[in-house]
């Protein structure tokens, strides 16, 4: 697994991770 596919996955977790995580500690 070394195409841009799990890169863009990758890529698009953090994405949606990101934003949930600063809602939580924003509380």
């Amino acid at each position: 697994m070394c195409g841009p596919g799990w890169r863009n996955a990758r890529f698009w977790e953090q994405v949606w991770l990101w934003p949930l995580s600063l809602a939580q500690r924003a509380g």
